[in-house]
């Protein structure tokens, strides 16, 4: 590395990568987001995030592929502090992931909060929960590649990790002596500790508390802890809007769209209520039967962009295949098609939802990352491409977000207001 990092955190996703990483770029610090090691080695700065894009992996590659990563980044130069970002639903393979982080031996204990109180993932009695719902009731259980039937986390992570997981309740979180007899105790028979948090103010407690022990500590959580953790680990900076100079200010806005979830159909519906926006919707059948027929689709879009028309690009009529199969078709649809639009140069501002299909698009259109710039509503962060694309670019997990987060997305760009 040019430099020491103070953190690198390493997310399974681009959406997960950037929501976590806009947390620290919001107080003050350059935060990067990177697609390997080589590249955050060379450009990294303070805050380097690493998108591994390995949730659908399976667990044993997961595994092979976190641990050669931190071996790489270990033996370069020391990094204080890691951070395991997480699905805020437990999405993907983050017990094998932290399993080889901490079979590195760089790490005494793990730390594992996944809460996000901001958008109603909470933990209880280590039951983890969606908008008051159980985690394995709500539509995580239908995702198409990485489903989750189990909703207790210490059962969770104990089936991935074939061993002990131990919990601590929020009531050891007001007395700093109890909380370090008690992680005495638990590591005497697992370094795996997961703890509750139904609020940003216990989130705080464990950072706070736990930061102060002179372990070695692997944290893991979503976007939620990232952020309270940010007073323990770092030294206060000026926030500064310097990044926001160079921020597109012309051109057309080109939101792509391909999650499966009903929330996102929710937002999609009021954004073409609300907002003036032409719709292109790939019929997905058609693709899969004359994958030539893209090219029509192509000249829609590039027609459609040279009108000065700002695009809702999405998908419809998706046939009865394999729910994994026609996921990746779908998702290297829209890059295939997005690419040929931001390379018509009119296109300056990027809405994507759904990491798959965010991360699909960045790598079809051969970015070497982002730079995180600022989080226009919890959880959805803006900031601008690292290369020769010189696009602003917003990124929206599927499942987050009220109905108007896209309208607000949208209008947001549209006003050009970066201040």
């Amino acid at each position: 590395m040019k430099r020491p990092h103070e953190l690198v955190i390493i997310a399974d996703d681009l959406t997960g990568a950037n929501d976590s990483g806009i947390q620290l770029a919001k107080k003050g610090r350059c935060a990067k987001v990177f697609f390997n090691a080589e590249d955050a080695i060379e450009h990294g700065e303070d805050v380097t995030i690493l998108d591994t894009d390995s949730r659908a992996l399976s667990p044993s590659i997961a595994y092979h592929c976190i641990a050669s990563l931190i071996n790489e980044l270990t033996e370069i130069a020391p990094t204080p502090h890691f951070y395991k970002k997480i699905d805020s639903t437990l999405r993907g393979n983050f017990g094998a992931e932290i399993n080889a982080l901490y079979d590195s031996g760089a790490f005494d204990v793990v730390i594992i909060a996944p809460a996000y109180p901001k958008a109603g993932r909470l933990t209880k009695e280590g039951f983890h929960y969606v908008h008051d719902q159980l985690l394995h009731y709500t539509e995580v259980r239908t995702d198409p590649k990485t489903p989750v039937f189990e909703s207790h986390i210490p059962t969770l992570l104990t089936e991935q990790l074939n061993q002990v997981v131990n919990h601590i309740r929020p009531s050891l979180y007001e007395n700093s002596l109890q909380w370090e007899e008690e992680v005495e105790r638990l590591l005497t028979t697992s370094p795996f500790v997961v703890c509750d948090a139904t609020s940003d103010e216990e989130l705080q407690k464990i950072a706070m508390l736990h930061s102060t022990l002179p372990y070695r500590t692997l944290w893991v959580g979503s976007a939620g802890l990232i952020e309270m953790l940010y007073d323990y680990l770092f030294t206060p900076l000026e926030i500064t809007k310097a990044e926001s100079k160079s921020l597109p200010q012309e051109g057309q806005t080109l939101l792509v769209s391909g999650s499966a979830s009903g929330r996102t159909a929710t937002q999609i519906e009021h954004l073409k209520q609300d907002c003036d926006i032409e719709t292109l919707s790939i019929n997905m059948t058609e693709i899969t039967t004359n994958p030539a027929c893209i090219s029509e689709y192509i000249r829609t879009l590039e027609y459609m962009l040279s009108q000065r028309r700002d695009v809702l690009l999405t998908v419809d009529k998706v046939p009865e295949h394999s729910q994994e199969d026609i996921s990746y078709v779908i998702v290297h649809t829209l890059a295939a098609i997005t690419a040929q639009g931001v390379g018509t140069g009119q296109v300056s501002n990027l809405i994507l939802t759904g990491g798959d299909t965010a991360k699909a698009i960045v790598s079809k259109l051969g970015v070497k990352g982002i730079t995180l710039v600022k989080e226009i509503e919890d959880g959805i962060p803006l900031g601008t491409l690292i290369g020769e694309t010189t696009c602003t670019i917003i990124t929206k997990a599927g499942a987050y977000g009220n109905e108007q987060s896209l309208v607000h997305a949208y209008n947001h760009v549209k006003s050009r207001d970066t201040k």
